[in-house]
């Protein structure tokens, strides 16, 4: 399955990596994790024509997911799906975070609209004096980001 227009207009994905150095297999689901990178790094109200892409400040995340974990995920939900259109349902897992470095940490489960597959995506959303940062990763490329590890076998069938 292909990669998007975007990532074949500018012929790499979000993170750099050139769309050619992606198996066939894989390019779909890094070009899937490459729109999502992108719209959790940017903040959102950010982008004047569509106020409605990114994701809060660290600070009101942390704050939300202390208050209103369901809310924050409807929130995050409703952005996905709306600027995501090869995923067609979201759920949640594996909640933390880190005191010390205001850390979030989930794996966001999502399930394709073409193969009706789910993909886990770790989401690290990194809270810290002088600015925010966001990692999106599939599960499987996660292992050199900050905290837990999952697999497709933590996540059972609805």
């Amino acid at each position: 399955m292909p990669a998007s227009l975007f990532d074949n207009l500018t012929g790499e994905f979000g993170d750099g990596t050139p769309i050619r150095a992606i198996s066939d297999k894989y390019r779909y689901i890094k070009s899937i994790e490459s729109n999502l990178s992108r719209l959790f790094r940017l903040r959102k109200g950010a982008y004047p024509h569509n106020p409605a892409m990114g994701v809060q400040d660290g600070i009101e995340i942390n704050t939300m997911l202390k208050s209103n974990r369901k809310g924050l995920e409807e929130e995050l939900t409703k952005m996905i799906l709306y600027f995501e259109p090869r995923i067609s349902k979201v759920r949640y897992s594996n909640w933390q975070y880190r005191t010390e470095s205001g850390t979030v940490i989930c794996i966001i489960i999502a399930t394709l609209v073409k193969t009706k597959g789910r993909v886990p995506f770790k989401a690290v959303f990194h809270h810290a004096v002088g600015g925010n940062s966001i990692e999106i990763a599939t599960v499987a490329n996660a292992g050199n980001m900050v905290g837990i590890e999952a697999s497709t076998d933590e996540f059972p069938d609805d």
